[in-house]
């Protein structure tokens, strides 16, 4: 079976296709690039919306590159993935498209057979894409059921919810995150770490969920997906996030929250399905 990566450029999705190529040979990456959906000062403004003006300037902070801010985060992803995120594997073959549902993608997973496709960090993946697949894996930051959608682990964290932040390895589905899930994991959340370096961590867990699971198809083992029952979470959209929540979560990752959160959660780990075992 080919296996074919769905993904956008950037770090933690290059280490997701870098990391399955080097373990079991990637046959093609498709890297989604959206068209840009306003101007250069749309994207500011809409940004300002959602994460506040102190968010903008973190992110700059972030992106300068000799700054504090940046070198900060390249060490972090160094620590977390080594070199493979720096840049994708020149030896996979790669096609770049506004979409993962482009016409293109159809063609060229036709051509390849008999596919698995996992995904990672694009757009909702659509029929006629799901149908050339014979398996499809969704790495997803977020404990399904109970958390769906975007923005997961911030929701988590608004909840006070921390012993449910972790990631879904699902079969892609209709339904956002619905799919039948092969295997999660929870974050090991300390009170140093922030949405990003959970994130990160959860892209590593979900990436290992990925390799073990193809690792025991090629052996001739069926992969056991259990359903969801979706009636026991939510599900969040990009609208439902404001910059009154952005500041919020800025001020949680400064000002000690998540060591009172840590010591005092709303709730405790939920069940969440292995890999190899039934629901824990």
């Amino acid at each position: 079976m080919k296996v074919v990566c769905l993904i956008r450029d950037e770090p933690p999705l290059r280490y997701f296709a870098n990391r399955v190529h080097a373990a079991h040979g990637v046959d093609l990456v498709v890297v989604e690039e959206p068209a840009p959906r306003s101007s250069g000062t749309g994207r500011v403004l809409e940004y300002v919306r959602r994460e506040g003006a102190r968010g903008l300037a973190d992110q700059v902070r972030v992106r300068a590159g000799g700054r504090r801010g940046g070198a900060g985060r390249r060490a972090m992803l160094d620590r977390r993935f080594g070199d493979l995120w720096r840049r994708l594997d020149p030896d996979i073959p790669s096609l770049v498209v506004r979409s993962v549902n482009d016409d293109e993608v159809v063609r060229r997973l036709r051509r390849l057979g008999r596919v698995a496709v996992l995904d990672h960090g694009t757009s909702v993946v659509r029929e006629p894409v799901l149908g050339q697949a014979e398996m499809t894996l969704n790495v997803h930051w977020g404990l399904s059921p109970y958390y769906r959608g975007v923005r997961c682990t911030e929701w988590a964290l608004v909840m006070w919810d921390p012993a449910n932040i972790g990631v879904t390895v699902h079969a892609l589905s209709r339904e956002i995150d619905g799919g039948a899930i092969a295997g999660q994991a929870r974050a090991a959340v300390t009170s140093d770490d922030t949405v990003r370096s959970l994130d990160m961590q959860l892209t590593y867990l979900g990436t290992e969920i990925v390799v073990d699971a193809l690792g025991r198809a090629a052996a001739g083992e069926e992969i056991r997906f259990v359903e969801q029952d979706l009636s026991k979470g939510i599900l969040t959209c990009s609208r439902q996030w404001s910059s009154l929540l952005g500041r919020h979560m800025q001020r949680m990752e400064r000002d000690g929250t998540l060591a009172r959160m840590l010591r005092s959660p709303s709730r405790g780990p939920q069940p969440i399905v292995s890999l190899t075992s039934t629901p824990a």
